[in-house]
């Protein structure tokens, strides 16, 4: 995932707001076959998180840098690369943890003679809403919210449950996405950015507060390639007819070829004599 911003805005791919009330201890991303990634914090509170294949597997860990990084971001983001080959699977898991109030414990010559005052973290409504980016996840969970309060109905939002530590110090709890695309159709780059929230519901003020935010990119291997057998009818070349007016080489090559091969006389035959019939006998005298 990379390193973890201060603040939502700020150019990262990763945001907690406070790890102490919600945090993520592991991120496994696998498809059906075998796992392919593991995410895990640096420490805690998370700087980083340091992404790792099993042990024996020497496939590159691959990023992209992310196309929606604002202008005025100081340096280039860059977010993991993923691949839908095959079908992605992301198992969380999550850490809750009480938090101390503002009394400070009792103390006697500096030793604390007493526990630091505690409360239970109770998460309300958890939710995850996945979006192509920022703009369009925050008016998921905002406009769109407001205009119809089931929001676990849109296809990109998934309703997670109810969460309290519950009088001990942490809990942990795992949680199943199966990833799909935010949208039909694909980002620029050949894939889709991905853009994901983790969030709570406040009844006070009825709204949506972001928990954790994080990025990453899919890239589309399975689009289909053109077949041999289809002919685009923009890519068909245009055939010329054949013109049917003689070369001037061939107008010579007829003349060569008339003087080398003479056509012969006609010489048109002598009139053939006719022969007369013989003149008849003379008639005899009368008597």
């Amino acid at each position: 995932m990379g390193n973890v911003a201060s603040r939502l805005d700020d150019a990262g791919n990763l945001f907690f707001k406070d790890q102490n009330r919600f945090s993520i201890a592991s991120v496994t991303i696998s498809n059906p076959r075998r796992r392919l990634l593991t995410l895990s914090p640096n420490a805690f509170p998370a700087a980083r998180f340091v992404a790792k294949r099993d042990a024996g597997d020497d496939t590159p860990i691959e990023y992209i840098q992310d196309p929606d990084t604002p202008a005025a971001a100081p340096i280039p983001t860059f977010m993991l690369r993923l691949s839908n080959d095959e079908e992605l699977i992301f198992n969380f898991t999550f850490i809750i943890r009480q938090t101390q109030t503002g009394n400070a414990p009792n103390s006697v010559n500096g030793v604390s003679t007493t526990m630091p005052e505690v409360a239970d973290t109770n998460l309300m409504g958890l939710t995850f809403a996945h979006a192509s980016n920022s703009k369009e996840l925050d008016n998921l969970i905002t406009r769109e919210f407001h205009a119809n309060p089931n929001l676990q109905n849109n296809s990109n939002v998934q309703l997670i449950g109810d969460y309290s530590t519950g009088g001990t110090p942490s809990v942990s709890f795992d949680w199943s996405w199966r990833w799909k695309p935010p949208k039909v159709t694909e980002d620029k780059g050949g894939g889709w950015r991905n853009s994901c929230s983790f969030l709570d519901y406040d009844q006070r003020t009825n709204r949506l507060n972001t928990l954790a935010h994080f990025s990453f990119w899919v890239h589309n291997s399975m689009r289909p390639l053109p077949s041999p057998l289809i002919s685009s009818p923009k890519l068909e070349l245009p055939v010329f007819p054949r013109s049917r007016i003689s070369s001037t080489q061939s107008v010579l090559s007829h003349y060569s070829d008339a003087e080398s091969n003479p056509a012969p006389s006609i010489i048109s035959p002598e009139p053939a004599e006719t022969s007369l019939p013989p003149p008849p006998p003379p008639s005899a005298p009368p008597f």
